[in-house]
């Protein structure tokens, strides 16, 4: 976008249109409404004409060839993925293909792409090591990632801990599910408040919610 000028009269105010309203095609893959020439035309003002969405969608990979590249890189990656995990060819194939995704992207003229070659390049073997399963489940740094925003989020509510001691203490006191609070473990509360939760909403739909009256306002008399 920052190729044209938005307040260009010419055919370059148009490319900048294209980019700004129809960039989201850009990151579909599996919409059919982009590769169906002979679907509904609607007409497009800023345009002029008469377009479909597949149409749209071709001008936008015309306007830099870099643009088609980017596209075709990111449906191989997502593509890699969907097969991986649908256990459709076993781990030779699985690094063959995403080496040969790497190479390409590496090789592309689309800037960044190279980083992100250089990236998935160092921790090419742990992605395909999370693509399988192992003792019931894939390998993942999910848990590690929920653990660290939890305790991001602690440190932001305080806004820091002078006494590491007593920080340590709380990062312990909240990731043990066993808590003790008030007398009562802090699983049990949780469910308990989704059962509530869930009756409450239950009563609600069948028309039995509680309606709470105002309460009367006496009169005062002034006095004397």
């Amino acid at each position: 976008m920052r190729k044209f000028n938005k307040n260009d009269t010419n055919e370059g105010c148009c490319n900048y249109y294209l980019l700004k309203k129809f960039n989201w095609m850009l990151f579909k893959e599996n919409d059919d409404r982009l590769y169906d020439q002979n679907a509904e035309r609607r007409f497009v003002k800023k345009l002029g004409k008469y377009l479909n969405y597949a149409q749209i969608y071709q001008k936008l990979k015309d306007l830099d060839p870099r643009l088609d590249i980017g596209t075709t890189i990111r449906f191989f990656l997502t593509q890699f993925y969907e097969k991986a995990i649908q256990k459709k060819y076993n781990r030779d194939e699985a690094i063959s293909e995403l080496h040969e995704i790497i190479c390409y992207a590496a090789l592309s003229e689309v800037p960044g792409y190279f980083d992100f070659s250089q990236t998935m390049l160092t921790w090419e073997e742990s992605i395909i090591n999370s693509l399988y399963i192992m003792d019931n489940g894939s390998i993942s740094n999910g848990i590690m990632e929920n653990r660290n925003k939890i305790i991001k989020d602690m440190k932001d509510n305080a806004n820091g801990y002078r006494n590491f001691e007593r920080f340590r203490n709380r990062i312990i006191y909240c990731l043990n599910s066993e808590t003790i609070y008030m007398g009562v473990p802090y699983r049990p509360i949780v469910r308990f408040q989704r059962d509530r939760n869930k009756q409450n909403a239950e009563r609600r739909q069948r028309g039995e919610s509680r309606v709470y009256k105002k309460r009367p306002v006496k009169n005062k008399s002034l006095p004397g």
